[in-house]
């Protein structure tokens, strides 16, 4: 791994047993025996900015008794495992409920991303939970779906619909995102490209059923899962950051998918969307930082080295579950948070322009749009 020269000692571990929950092995113990209990500190801090608490904590109470942290870190990983189990568990029961209110009212949907990628780590429970996100492909289902959570007394957030298709409510703890479409490009052409393949995949009844606990659900085929997946990450990326809980969701489903796709479909989809040279260098990252095996990309690869997978992980690294860690700080006035935001987010068009240039030459406008849009709606 001689690109990590440029990385911290924390960092540098943080991505071994980060490497180590993704293939499930045993982390080399050796560089952790008689580690200081700062490292450690911020070995754990990393885990938590990016969400992954338990997926790599299980693989640091596999160390031998020797290279294992304090007796008090130890403890509160233990904690953050059980914690992260028992939301699985809430979460799971939550879909069951929202899956039999949906069927009631004959409201078939695709499960996106989050609990249905989960099946595709070696231990589905130790991925940390999020929201639940229901795609409605029949017209008209998503405003009844809408409708239907408002009178079941599901709490409306107010940003939901700053654009159409996307709409989020709160029942207890679980947060419920119904979606028109899939994807949301600031170019609309990329829009309807997509929905025109689920469009296709919901014709062709080529949703993919999955059993889980007992009840099963929709998934996306696994090319438009996998190109999916890699979207959600870099949407997010682009905009504000992106953390390794969702680049881990893209490897799992890779790795796991091994053989069994449509490799020219994956790339053509890519390339008409113009994320394949985004998606090789995301790919070549976790080659080179989470010892990721080349054959589990189901597309074509950077043949040499590109300096950009390095800033990739660079940038992950600091930006954190959703770019989290690194946003910028809330002002006192909403007018100068605002300006704030978009001041972040012109450097970074900026900065990732070269890598994704007609993408990142949309963000600012996207964001103007989407700020103008929410404020107007709240007039």
């Amino acid at each position: 791994m001689s690109t990590t020269h440029s990385l911290s000692q924390q960092e540098h571990l943080f991505l071994e047993l980060l490497a180590s929950a993704i293939h499930g092995d045993i982390p080399d113990p050796t560089p952790f025996v008689g580690l200081d209990d700062a490292v450690w500190t911020q070995i754990h801090r990393l885990m938590v900015a990016h969400a992954v608490p338990a997926f790599v904590g299980d693989r640091v109470l596999l160390l031998p008794k020797e290279a294992l942290p304090c007796r008090t870190l130890r403890l509160t990983i233990f904690s953050e495992i059980e914690m992260t189990k028992r939301g699985n568990r809430y979460l799971t029961k939550a879909l069951e409920q929202l899956s039999a209110l949906y069927q009631a009212h004959d409201l078939p949907f695709v499960l996106l991303k989050g609990l249905g990628l989960s099946l595709f780590y070696p231990d589905p429970t130790l991925r940390t939970g999020g929201d639940l996100d229901t795609l409605f492909y029949r017209s008209g289902d998503y405003e009844r779906a809408n409708a239907l959570l408002e009178a079941e007394g599901y709490y409306l957030h107010d940003d939901s619909e700053v654009r159409y298709g996307h709409t989020a409510f709160t029942y207890g703890r679980t947060v419920v995102e119904n979606h028109a479409r899939a994807v949301f490009f600031d170019h609309k052409k990329y829009n309807q490209f997509f929905d025109d393949l689920v469009w296709e995949a919901a014709q062709s009844d080529a949703f993919l059923t999955i059993t889980y606990e007992g009840y099963t659900f929709k998934t996306l085929p696994h090319e438009l899962n996998i190109v999916y997946t890699f979207i959600h990450m870099f949407f997010h990326w682009l905009h504000w950051g992106v953390g390794f809980r969702q680049y881990c969701d893209w490897i799992r489903l890779m790795t796991q998918l091994k053989g069994q796709v449509d490799t020219k479909e994956i790339e053509r989809i890519a390339g008409a969307l113009d994320i394949l040279y985004p998606m090789q260098l995301f790919a070549q990252a976790a080659e080179e930082y989470l010892r990721v095996a080349p054959e589990v990309f189901p597309f074509s690869r950077l043949e040499v080295h590109d300096p950009y997978s390095d800033q990739i992980v660079r940038d992950v690294l600091h930006s954190g579950n959703f770019g989290f860690s690194h946003r910028p700080e809330r002002a006192r006035s909403r007018l100068m948070t605002d300006l704030r935001k978009l001041l972040f987010k012109a450097r970074r068009s900026y900065r990732l322009h070269a890598i994704a240039p007609t993408h990142a030459s949309r963000i600012i406008w996207g964001s103007i749009i989407g700020h103008l849009m929410l404020r107007l709606r709240k007039l």
